[in-house]
């Protein structure tokens, strides 16, 4: 059975069913796309940056009375042969008429009624919902002028090609499936009364209560304009806390920063981010021989400094140094070596961290002309590498 007398049973079917189980078929009527000289004929329709598709159907299909708060549903179904470039296209209503044989230039348009999720193979059905557009038809005909198909504008250079209704051979003509509601049922027998609940009473005004799993909690009031955060399962006043451990920002958190450290802040959290991988396993630190000026910085918020300033006295290829700066990863560029006490703070926190193994890693810091200070992750022991020798490398940015 071809389409058209596929379409035409399941026209009849429709009418001859009742309204709660009723779904119809709305044919097309016309289809191509805006094009000069006109392709009104041709077996494909082309939806590209530069050419829109216009479609038309005939709503004559639909039981006489059928209003707007009769349908439930109206999907326009399509068949995409080809895409030359995936993305999402959008639909609108046409509001002025055109003939599908001689329509060369866009006929007016009225605003966005839809758009579709993105389409990135061909051979295949894809659907939109048009309920609007359609609801909108039933109870005002003359509004029926179509619609037209463009690439949505998140994706402003989608190209996909239809099968129009001319492409007899794969038949594979676009159409629109309404959903009609039916009647309400029969109420239902009632159920049993539910059991009388507790709700635990406030004692502050502003209060409220959170449910834990077993019981519920009170959340202290908050003071004005104050942000209600979800944190783990728990809600609270305020940012979230940030733990080591946690992965957030681009890698893992491995250190907190405490008072006393550079950069401590007693009213907004900052501390250090691990990558949650090894850059290196056998990088250099460089330039061995020759002291790096400002590069001898050990103390946690000294490694970024540290890391600049070797880069900018020793321009060899492929150093530790080089390796952490030029790294982008997670969407952060501001990676670094860390100092000699911030590589610390990663031993010390490794297990809860991750991703490090029982190896020898280099700092950011030097330790004279030829060595540079390096951690043993095995042991936690700290002394001079030759800087001509090959060490792991594990990059950290601060927050």
């Amino acid at each position: 059975m071809n389409f058209q007398n596929a379409l035409r049973a399941t026209i009849l079917l429709a009418s001859l069913s009742p309204l709660a189980t009723q779904a119809v078929i709305v044919p097309l009527t016309a289809d191509t796309n805006v094009a000069l000289p006109n392709v009104g004929a041709a077996q494909a329709i082309n939806i590209r940056p530069a050419a829109k598709a216009l479609l038309a159907f005939d709503l004559s299909t639909l039981p006489d009375g059928i209003t707007s708060s009769d349908i439930a549903k109206a999907t326009l179904v399509f068949y995409v042969k080809n895409v030359p470039v995936g993305g999402k296209i959008q639909t609108s209503p046409v509001t002025q008429a055109w003939s599908e044989t001689t329509v060369t230039t866009s006929p007016s348009q009225g605003a966005t009624a839809a758009s579709s999720a993105i389409i990135s193979r061909g051979n295949s059905y894809f659907a939109l919902d048009v309920t609007n557009l359609v609801s909108d038809w039933v109870d005002n005909p003359a509004n029926n002028n179509g619609l037209v198909l463009e690439p949505d504008s998140s994706t402003p250079t989608t190209s996909i090609t239809l099968d129009s209704k001319e492409a007899k051979q794969t038949s594979h003509p676009a159409f629109i499936e309404i959903a009609l509601k039916g009647p309400a049922g029969a109420a239902g027998a009632k159920g049993d009364t539910g059991a009388t609940g507790t709700f635990q009473a406030g004692t502050q005004t502003g209060q409220m209560l959170y449910w834990d799993g077993s019981a519920w909690i009170p959340v202290a009031p908050g003071i004005s304009k104050q942000t209600l955060s979800y944190c783990k399962g728990i809600p609270i006043w305020g940012d979230c806390k940030l733990s080591v451990g946690d992965s957030d920002l681009g890698g893992k958190v491995a250190y907190i920063l405490q008072a006393g450290d550079l950069g401590y802040d007693a009213n907004v959290q900052h501390g250090l981010i691990a990558a949650p991988n090894d850059q290196s396993t056998s990088a250099t630190w460089g330039c061995y021989g020759s002291a790096i000026a400002g590069a001898d910085g050990i103390a946690i918020g000294s490694g970024n400094q540290d890391t600049s300033d070797i880069i900018t006295g020793c321009t060899t290829a492929g150093i530790a140094a080089k390796i952490c700066a030029d790294l982008v990863l997670n969407g952060y560029s501001d990676w670094y070596l860390p100092s000699k006490d911030e590589l610390n703070k990663l031993f010390v926190n490794r297990t809860t961290i991750g991703s490090f193994s029982s190896a020898l890693y280099w700092s950011a810091s030097e330790y004279n002309d030829n060595y540079a200070w390096i951690q043993y992750f095995g042991s936690g022991d700290q002394f001079g590498g030759l800087k001509n020798t090959g060490f792991y490398v594990h990059a950290i940015r601060a927050f």
